[in-house]
């Protein structure tokens, strides 16, 4: 069995929170621009609210749950939460173009609205657990471990818009997805 050298094991361990970071805003963006062309505009501060929470909510779970999110355990964590975030993707890009909100049969817009918070929610959710593992665990890395989660980002809002007009937002959004994928 090959154990790989501590600094390939730290470089691993940043590209994966670069991946994630780059993943998560990346999706964020696409998600409100096809909630804005699907259905109405406002429904792409939905996305922002859901994005915010989800990261809040996994900050918030690791600090009161250390027995269940154990820093011993962090990127075995995080890579579960990684892949998690990839298959949410999946299930939240589905949802998003096959249940838009639509003007008439307002009654029945109340269950493809929570369905929709559902399946938006959860891949912020994964990828705020993933973070938030990897930076809580990061001790004296936190400076570099941040710095490449800020590229992730930084690099996540470039790719955005080449990204729709190579493949489509529903595209962008699966490759997004698959960059998730490869921080695990």
């Amino acid at each position: 069995m090959f154990l790989a050298s501590e600094p390939a094991r730290r470089r691993s361990f940043s590209l994966g929170v670069a991946s994630t970071a780059f993943a998560t805003i990346a999706l964020e963006l696409l998600l409100t621009r096809i909630y804005s062309v699907t259905m109405y505009y406002h429904f792409a501060f939905m996305v922002i609210s859901l994005a915010l929470l989800g990261l809040a909510i996994a900050g918030v779970a690791t600090y009161l749950l250390p027995r269940v999110f154990r820093l011993d355990r962090a990127g075995e964590l995080a890579g579960g939460f990684a892949l998690l975030f990839a298959i949410a993707v999946v299930a939240a890009l589905h949802v998003s173009v096959t249940s838009p909100i639509r003007l008439t049969g307002l009654s029945k817009n109340l269950g493809t609205l929570l369905e929709l918070y559902f399946a938006a929610s959860l891949p912020f959710l994964a990828s705020g657990f993933a973070l938030t593992l990897a930076i809580s665990s990061a001790g004296e890395q936190i400076g570099r471990i941040y710095a490449f989660d800020l590229v992730g980002a930084a690099l996540g809002c470039l790719f955005v818009i080449p990204s729709v007009s190579a493949l489509g937002a529903p595209g962008a959004i699966l490759a997004a997805g698959a960059v998730g994928a490869a921080g695990a």
